[in-house]
């Protein structure tokens, strides 16, 4: 958890059948003294790296995620500071969002549509076990992801699986 928490970009701790399970720190924490606040740190960067739609804190000062649950249809509260940012625009929430052209904001982006648009033309695919977005540099197309998961490029079939059709599979 310690090597996962200071890892850059952040990646979930692993074991060799794949990611360890938030289960499985919780039954450590409780036998362990003195690492509660890294199990909720880990908590907390986990919950960050699985959220498509992320939202950070509007504050420059503190920039901090704010998870799902934290969030209403229309703004979320920072959990370090409480300042309330709008989903909409990602500043400073006071009521209803206005509208782009009398404020003179730019909207924020829908960066998953945006990423989606950009894998598409540069030819990209997703990992089928872990939906992580993958980039074939030279080679044959047989990938294994960082999640373990081996799988076709050109077609997107498993490793396991029989049929590859004429995709080139080797």
């Amino acid at each position: 958890m310690s090597i996962s928490l200071g890892s850059r970009p952040f990646e979930p701790a692993r074991c060799c059948a794949g990611p360890i399970e938030i289960v499985a720190f919780r039954d450590v924490t409780s036998l362990a003294t003195g690492i509660e606040a890294q199990f909720q740190a880990y908590r907390l960067r986990l919950a960050e790296y699985g959220t498509l739609d992320k939202l950070y804190c509007h504050e420059s000062r503190c920039r901090s995620f704010i998870p799902t649950p934290l969030r209403t249809a229309r703004n979320g509260r920072c959990a370090m500071c409480k300042a309330k940012t709008c989903i909409s625009c990602a500043q400073r929430h006071f009521g209803p969002c206005q509208p782009v052209q009398q404020r003179g904001k730019k909207p924020r982006p829908d960066n998953f549509a945006l990423l989606m648009r950009l894998a598409g033309e540069q030819g990209w695919k997703r990992c089928p076990g872990c939906r992580t977005m993958v980039q074939r540099s030279y080679g044959c197309s047989h990938m294994i992801c960082r999640c373990g998961f081996e799988f076709c490029y050109a077609c997107g079939k498993g490793a396991d699986e029989t049929y590859h059709g004429n995709c080139g599979f080797l």
